[in-house]
């Protein structure tokens, strides 16, 4: 029996629901100056927040008013991992190296719980909310306990993550 990846199954749902119902309202980014006639759906939203010349103001007002519709509403969830889905899809692919694919959907579900969790939790009031790297999936996965470790090294390599940068991801490349 064939099931869906858990990005792969949100990232086809965020396009079901996209743009009706899951849409911003001029209200949701009007203090952040982006003028969006009329509103913004998630994929327009998504686009934004991929364009490099998009200002931390605007992004994190699209990651408040997205975040308040999700910890009340499934479709909004669906609707944050989709605009988290490059970010997502990047940690998958480097905690998946050299995996199974066995092991790699394991890592997958865990950055899709880490997320959801992330969402539920995180507190909307930080200065840089696009920069807190709530999106990167939850620490133990980021931690990749199923990475080989390389002959020749103790331990995997790490590497900073976080807006602090105080935890270590161990993410076998």
């Amino acid at each position: 029996m064939f099931t869906a990846s858990a990005l792969k199954a949100a990232e086809a749902e965020f396009h079901r629901l996209v743009p009706a119902p899951l849409f911003l309202q001029d209200t949701d980014l009007e203090k952040a100056g982006v003028l969006s006639a009329g509103g913004l759906d998630l994929l327009a939203a998504r686009d934004l927040l991929l364009a490099p010349g998009t200002g931390r103001e605007a992004k994190d007002a699209v990651w408040r008013a997205v975040i308040a519709r999700a910890r009340w509403s499934g479709e909004w969830m669906v609707g944050a991992m989709g605009l988290a889905m490059p970010a997502l899809s990047a940690a998958v692919r480097r905690c998946a190296r050299g995996l199974s694919a066995e092991q790699a959907a394991e890592v997958e579900s865990e950055v899709a719980a880490g997320f959801i969790a992330a969402v539920r939790e995180i507190n909307t009031g930080y200065a840089s909310l696009s920069r807190a790297g709530f999106f990167r999936g939850s620490e133990p996965t980021l931690r990749c306990p199923m990475t080989p470790i390389p002959a020749g090294r103790s331990r995997p390599r790490t590497r900073p993550v976080g807006p602090g940068r105080s935890r270590r991801a161990t993410c076998g490349g």
